[in-house]
């Protein structure tokens, strides 16, 4: 090595060691970038706000939408509500915790509404999807009693569930004489999802009794059941006569469905 001229010597350094050595007026930063890593960017999210169904007598006090956003520097957040962007001042019952909006004791009146988060640094700025904030109820059966109702044996008999004013839509059950009886799904018996309607083909002396209408709400994190007044079914003396199949229960001329989206074609018929 002692005969190698200076400049061959010093050649033969690698790394980058070496070449920081050789560059000795590049900043950190811009060794940063150089390598690949650059210290600034624009927001990125990782989590978005989602649709949410409040149920109007929940006894939580509170909405939240999530909004989180990668950043360097960090971002900053603003929320729009109806494409206007919000005044989220101290006290108010809207509140930035973080990038997340939390709504404290949320109405229909005034919450109700499609909300975007927007996360904004330097760099620049990135807005959320669109979250829809709805209010899902429920209302009470009517109180008045029901008709009795009547049909000869063997023939077909639907009792209507008359279901009260609700958001979004209900599943329907019904029970017979007591709490759980529950009409099983067979070939002679139908509840209509769309209608709550009970449906029962060839009648007899089994389908005596009391019928109750069961609705029930599915919403976000909440479940409500309500019950209709009892209506007595009762049975004539059995008609011997036959007729055709009629349809009483029929889905829509047209239905519409996302792809992958389950789809259930209601159709029930009585006949003799």
């Amino acid at each position: 090595m002692a005969g190698l001229p200076p400049d061959t010597a010093e050649a033969k350094q690698t790394g980058p060691a070496s070449e920081q050595k050789a560059h000795p007026a590049l900043s950190n930063n811009a060794w940063s970038s150089a390598l690949g890593s650059p210290t600034t960017f624009g927001p990125v999210f990782e989590d978005q706000p989602l649709s949410v169904l409040f149920p109007e007598e929940s006894t939580e006090e509170q909405v939240l939408l999530a909004c989180r956003a990668r950043a360097s520097p960090p971002a900053t957040y603003r929320w729009k509500m109806n494409g206007t962007e919000m005044k989220l001042e101290p006290g108010s019952r809207h509140q930035l915790v973080g990038g997340n909006l939390v709504i404290m004791n949320p109405t229909k009146a005034q919450d109700a509404g499609v909300y975007q988060c927007l996360a904004s640094n330097p760099v620049g700025t990135v807005v959320s999807r669109e979250a829809v904030l709805r209010f899902g109820f429920l209302q009470e059966f009517s109180k008045e009693e029901r008709d009795p109702v009547k049909t000869h044996e063997g023939w077909g008999v639907m009792l209507p569930c008359n279901p009260p004013a609700h958001y979004p839509g209900l599943s329907y059950r019904w029970l017979l004489n007591e709490f759980p009886n529950f009409i099983p799904t067979d070939g002679r018996h139908f509840v209509s999802q769309t209608t709550g309607n009970l449906y029962i083909a060839r009648t007899n002396a089994s389908d005596l009794g009391n019928y109750s209408c069961l609705a029930t709400s599915h919403m976000d994190f909440s479940t409500k059941s309500v019950f209709s007044k009892f209506a007595q079914l009762n049975l004539a003396a059995e008609d011997t006569r036959l007729f055709a199949p009629s349809i009483k229960a029929r889905f829509p001329a047209e239905t519409y469905a996302l792809v992958g989206q389950q789809v259930t074609l209601e159709c029930f018929a009585f006949g003799k």
